[in-house]
């Protein structure tokens, strides 16, 4: 049965797109069956096979052709699959618990289902693990403990663990000050595109915290930084005024150079052309 609930799933989730099948472009008129497969795949929820009870609670949250929106119901069947263990379904929990989305607001209880997560290894969960003990959430302030789980996540290569991990490091907050192991942070960071490590990591190129000091290396990643970071980033105008400032004491053939190296890598990660 289980095979059969992946299969069906990858299904569900292609509702109202097109795809191919053996390389023919279909369209959702053409496949008026995923009516059919949704009410398959609740099925097999209500069976109480996990995935399809976590497929039909990312249904319900979201809404699609065949469900309104509905998280009060998304969170029911996220709570069927977290209380059979899933680190998933968990996750999903504490994200609708912390804020209220959809049912009322409890932090304990978004903690609660954030650690059960965790401690399955959930990177997102462990990432959030280290957030609650970082700024103080329903918990008392604990760097120490905020280190470890972001370092837990860190290892799984989770970019945002490893970006506030590496300023941890770069602080000395909750673990010894080590610029090296921060540079490294924000260089596995950066390079999965999370904004903060790119602009940290620029910054450690200028001083030479970590890495050995370059202008054009540090430019290139605040360069980066300032096309990956959205609009309403409240760190646009720092990023900006950094970029203004080391333009300054650099020569036209530094910046260009520095400006084809960030080309070159936004070129490569497309994502954000």
């Amino acid at each position: 049965m289980i095979n059969v609930a992946r299969i069906i799933i990858a299904f569900l989730m292609l509702l109202d797109h097109a795809f191919a099948i053996d390389g023919i472009e279909t369209n959702r008129k053409e496949h008026n069956s995923t009516d059919v497969i949704f009410h398959k795949v609740k099925e097999l929820a209500l069976k109480g096979d996990i995935n399809s009870q976590i497929a039909i609670g990312n249904a319900y949250y979201s809404g699609n052709a065949e469900v309104e929106k509905d998280r009060k119901e998304s969170f029911k069947w996220f709570l069927k699959a977290a209380n059979q263990g899933s680190s998933i379904a968990g996750n999903r929990l504490g994200h609708m618990l912390l804020p209220g989305d959809g049912v009322q607001q409890n932090k304990d209880k978004s903690v609660e289902w954030f650690k059960k997560s965790a401690i399955l290894g959930f990177a997102d969960s462990e990432y959030m693990m280290g957030q609650m003990y970082f700024s103080g959430i329903t918990v008392d302030v604990d760097f120490d403990k905020a280190a470890k789980w972001f370092d837990k996540a860190a290892k799984q290569h989770y970019p945002k663990a490893q970006s506030l991990l590496g300023s941890m490091y770069s602080n000395g907050t909750g673990v010894a000050k080590n610029y090296k192991k921060a540079a490294v942070l924000y260089q596995q960071s950066a390079e999965k595109g999370d904004e903060n490590a790119q602009y940290n990591l620029g910054l450690a190129y200028w001083y030479g915290e970590g890495v050995p000091k370059s202008y054009i290396q540090a430019y290139k990643w605040l360069n980066i930084s300032s096309v990956t970071m959205s609009e309403d980033y409240k760190m646009v105008e720092y990023v900006q005024v950094s970029i203004d400032k080391l333009e300054k004491i650099m020569s036209p053939q530094q910046i260009e150079k520095a400006q084809q190296l960030s080309s070159d890598w936004i070129r490569q990660h497309n994502t954000y052309q």
